[in-house]
């Protein structure tokens, strides 16, 4: 899997968090999570913002490592990360911003082959010493609604 790389500099910014952000999310892409839990402080507060509760059943905050292996536990089970897509990428100090279209597979057991989508994410991270210790994911959970319910998605079409 190809990954892409910001390279570039302005007054302000933190390129070593775009950079962290960058690695992480190739690394998830790859099926690699093991990047982003070495990535997490301890305490990490962990948010999935969610605009229709039951669309997306990971909505939600969890606290610490823990809880980021919990959710990643249950993501894992129905969704493949294909590949993250940057649209932007903003960062001052410790906050990085990411704007992505991310390709995805919803997987089920017994119901072959995944369906593949696209969908648009936001992620936001306060970063110290290469720590992630706050992360909010914006999502469109319509999106995951129609990749679970190919019948909502052709009778919406």
């Amino acid at each position: 899997m190809m990954g892409w790389n910001f390279l570039g500099k302005r007054e302000g910014r933190s390129v070593a968090n775009e950079a962290l952000m960058c690695a992480v999310l190739n690394a998830l892409a790859d099926g690699r999570a093991q990047p982003l839990l070495d990535a997490v402080h301890e305490d990490v507060s962990w948010t999935m913002s969610v605009a229709q509760k039951g669309f997306f059943p990971f909505g939600g905050t969890y606290s610490g490592k823990a809880g980021v292996e919990q959710v990643l536990a249950g993501l894992s089970k129905r969704y493949r990360f294909r590949r993250f897509e940057p649209q932007e990428l903003v960062s001052c100090e410790e906050i990085v911003w990411g704007l992505f279209d991310v390709q995805m597979e919803h997987v089920e057991e017994h119901q072959p082959p995944p369906r593949t989508f696209t969908t648009e994410m936001a992620i936001r991270w306060r970063v110290r010493d290469k720590r992630i210790l706050e992360h909010h994911t914006f999502v469109d959970t319509l999106s995951f609604f129609f990749a679970s319910n190919p019948a909502a998605a052709m009778a919406a079409s």
